[in-house]
């Protein structure tokens, strides 16, 4: 099996980490649009490894023979047998709109499985790595691994903050003026009650004016936020967003940062305490939380 990782003579493997923007709240149902794609290679015997971001807005990127085959007339100005779009829409192409085109798992409830198979193999021609398995994950997820983890120890470089914008003469210029279309109408919590979680307000009071809520939507679900420079703590919620936010910033920028998140994720962890635990604390997130990969190789 190519996913098994003991059976590499160099014991290296390339694995795809994918976050869906999908959750709860706001109307935001589970969906298959990864708005996070990195490659982790890894060096098994040594335990180095090297995370590569691949932006979700790419357009013409290579597809491998068996997705080529349906793409082979250039368009959109990209050529034949590459994906004429932006490559996070890929997936939803695999799982909902042409599943029969791709040769990966077919069959009820393998929607998010094919799509992601479909997305690895096309990154992997992409970089030209082999690409052996993935892991996604939803935005409640990355929000319960965190506070399983009991946060992040994080050092934010540049002030990040994000409020609603729009053009003049809308509710949301009121805050700034864009020309954003639609609207933003600020940061768009993942939970699905309508109300900012009782944590995030907490953790905003105990952490030194470092992180602040200045504003609240009247349904609950959008709000505006600031988190300054500087060394902190960051539970799920406020880790979630310092990853998550763009409108202020870029594409670019944001995978700097959620690449931040990730190696604060593993730096605040004490490997020898969850290691032995890895597998029941990914059991946990079985309803946020898909990989191809067997849970198996998690604690090698």
């Amino acid at each position: 099996d190519h996913r098994d990782l003991h059976s590499f003579p160099t014991r290296r493997s390339s694995d795809l980490l994918v976050g869906v923007d999908s959750g709860n709240g706001g109307g935001r149902n589970l969906g298959l649009r990864p708005d996070t794609m990195m490659v982790l290679h890894e060096d098994i015997a040594s335990g180095k490894a090297a995370l590569i971001s691949v932006p979700r807005n790419l357009t013409c990127v290579p597809l491998p023979p068996a997705i080529a085959a349906h793409y082979s007339t250039a368009a959109n100005g990209c050529g034949a047998n590459s994906w004429p779009y932006m490559l996070n829409w890929l997936a939803n192409d695999a799982g909902w709109n042409h599943p029969t085109w791709y040769p990966y798992d077919q069959g009820p409830g393998l929607e998010y499985t094919r799509a992601m198979i479909a997305t690895e193999q096309a990154i992997g021609v992409l970089t030209g790595l082999t690409v052996d398995g993935f892991i996604m994950i939803n935005l409640m997820g990355l929000v319960n691994l965190n506070d399983a983890g009991g946060g992040i120890d994080i050092t934010v470089p540049t002030q990040t903050y994000d409020k609603p914008c729009g053009k003049a003469g809308t509710w949301e210029a009121a805050f700034r003026v864009c020309n954003l279309v639609p609207a933003h109408d600020g940061y768009g919590l993942p939970e699905g009650n309508g109300t900012v979680p009782q944590k995030m307000i907490d953790d905003a009071k105990n952490s030194n004016g470092m992180q602040s809520i200045s504003w609240t939507s009247s349904n609950g679900y959008d709000i505006a936020f600031t988190i300054k420079a500087g060394k902190q703590h960051m539970d799920g919620d406020w880790a979630l967003a310092y990853a998550r936010t763009r409108i202020y910033t870029s594409d670019y920028d944001r995978n700097k940062r959620q690449q931040l998140v990730l190696k604060s994720l593993r730096n605040s962890l004490d490997p020898c305490t969850e290691l032995p635990h890895i597998t029941d604390l990914l059991d946990g997130l079985k309803k946020t939380l898909w990989t191809n990969m067997p849970l198996t190789d998690a604690s090698q």
